[in-house]
């Protein structure tokens, strides 16, 4: 929510329209999140190299949790300001006139585009038990070492934040959907990595699974949340948050259920399959979006023609 009317604050200061903006926003988030996550990753395996056992870890890393949760609850203040009240209502009204009756997460729920826009989702909570779950424990312990685990961990985070700045780019440039299909293409590699090669003898190799999985939470953590904030405004953007919540909650739960249970070609084609699904996904929720503000307004929106040439449905 706080992206969705930070982009909306933006765009309407500039008078541009609020799409064109939430990949930047998002960008930024992006970099901030994945990089304090990369910050305590490798502060975890710097205590654990200095002889710091697990549980005095987490003690230590408990009040960091604690106090980021009350700097946030007294420092975030609300985007918008008395001054700009009654222009947002307007706006919230108008998006709510055009998304139908609803706007709770069980109305949400029941929107066919916030699971049209899910497979990347559902992709990177399946990514995230194959590389910690298998590759980690599987491979990477026995041939490199329990060390490098947490390592190449922080490195997932860490290409992550790093990349947000060419996203951010190639985003306006190419549209949302260039960054999806990349994240897409990084899960299939990922799939195809593992079920070509032999995974016992790749040594050093084994970081191209953290690289793709760096790429994939890269667009997941920016490109993807802007996407949902596109096709689900204000007074809808909570409801679609908190179901893209628990789709990456079932998912993964999913995916570590499956890890110690199922043979890895059973996961690793179900990846796949998921990863094939993202682009189709995005062009459908796309049209069903373009679809609906034609019926509700009699033509598309501004940036939102026929050909989906614009700010957010550009690749269709």
């Amino acid at each position: 929510a706080f992206l969705a009317q930070s982009a909306q604050r933006i765009a309407s200061a500039t008078g541009e329209p609020r799409e064109t903006k939430t990949s930047g926003l998002a960008a930024v988030v992006g970099f901030w999140s994945l990089g304090t996550e990369c910050l305590v990753k490798v502060g975890a395996f710097v205590l654990q190299e200095a002889g710091v056992g697990m549980t005095a870890t987490f003690a230590m890393g408990l009040p960091l949790a604690l106090a980021s949760i009350v700097a946030a609850a007294v420092g975030t203040l609300p985007v918008h300001g008395p001054a700009v009240a009654k222009h947002v209502a307007a706006h919230d009204a108008e998006d709510l006139c055009r998304c139908g009756d609803g706007v709770g997460a069980a109305s949400v729920c029941l929107d066919a585009k916030v699971w049209l826009l899910s497979f990347l989702t559902v992709g990177f909570g399946f990514a995230m038990p194959f590389i910690n779950g298998i590759v980690s424990d599987r491979f990477v312990k026995p041939q490199l070492g329990k060390r490098y685990v947490a390592l190449f961990s922080a490195g997932i985070a860490l290409l992550g934040s790093t990349m947000q700045g060419l996203l951010r780019f190639l985003a306006g440039k190419f549209g949302n959907g260039f960054n999806l299909v990349m994240a897409s293409a990084a899960l299939a590699l990922m799939s195809a990595v593992a079920f070509v090669l032999d995974a016992r003898s790749l040594g050093w190799w084994l970081t191209v699974f953290y690289v793709l999985q760096g790429v994939v939470g890269a667009v997941w953590e920016s490109t993807n949340k802007a996407v949902l904030v596109n096709h689900f405004p204000e007074p809808r953007t909570e409801a679609a948050f908190a179901t893209m919540a628990m789709q990456l909650a079932l998912s993964t739960c999913a995916g570590f259920f499956m890890a110690g249970r199922v043979p890895v070609k059973w996961t690793l084609a179900l990846l796949l399959s998921v990863a094939c699904m993202v682009a189709p996904g995005y062009i459908a929720a796309c049209r069903l979006s373009a679809a609906s503000e034609t019926s509700v307004a009699g033509s598309p929106r501004e940036g939102h023609n026929a050909g989906f040439e614009g700010t957010e449905c550009d690749v269709a």
